[in-house]
């Protein structure tokens, strides 16, 4: 088990998405906000955190993507709106918010949690919701200021839809400059839409 690595699943983002949440960030920066800002190489949209994944088990974890693949189209997100976990009173996390086909996305991330379950993953607890992070605060403290008078400066001023049809198996290597994702596997989102 000494080669197991840290894994989650997520949906990857086109480029011009991530594009979209990098213009964001510059505007977060610009007000002020000191983060541990996501790099636009790591910006995804978290469906599952794995924890530890042994290399034996990579096998069947990805058999839950290709069944998870084969019964969902891709999806049409929209990427709107900035909040903060767990308020914008004192966040630790500044996000983007998802809307659109959000009911699909649920229901994606509900499957995938419940067959990793039935490999020994405990479900999860809390209900999911959908989010581009952007930044994490500095150690376990909050942002030192509420990101409620920046909201209307930096908050997207249009929506941007997208489709998201990446599903992704990522490792991820935790350096002194931040998280480093690499994709260990990925599937399509295929299932033929009902005519």
């Amino acid at each position: 088990m000494s080669d197991a690595y840290r894994a989650f699943i997520a949906l990857s983002l086109p480029r011009q998405v991530i594009a979209y949440l990098s213009k964001v960030q510059h505007c977060l920066a610009a007000e002020g906000i000191r983060a541990r800002w996501v790099r636009p190489e790591g910006m995804h949209l978290t469906l599952k955190f794995i924890g530890r994944l042994a290399p034996e088990v990579t096998p069947a974890v990805n058999a839950v993507l290709d069944r998870a693949a084969a019964h969902y189209s891709p999806l049409q997100l929209t990427a709107q709106g900035l909040g903060g976990f767990p308020n914008r009173r004192r966040p630790r996390v500044l996000w983007v918010g998802i809307s659109g086909e959000t009911q699909q996305l649920e229901r994606l991330q509900q499957d995938i949690d419940s067959g990793l379950a039935e490999l020994g993953w405990p479900g999860e607890k809390r209900s999911f919701k959908g989010h581009l992070t952007l930044a994490r605060a500095r150690g376990r403290r909050p942002f030192e200021r509420s990101i409620e008078p920046i909201v209307a400066q930096c908050a997207p001023r249009e929506p941007f839809g997208f489709v998201a049809d990446q599903l992704t198996l990522y490792r991820s290597r935790l350096r002194p400059e931040g998280a480093v994702y690499d994709t260990c596997s990925q599937r399509v989102l295929n299932r033929l839409a009902e005519e």
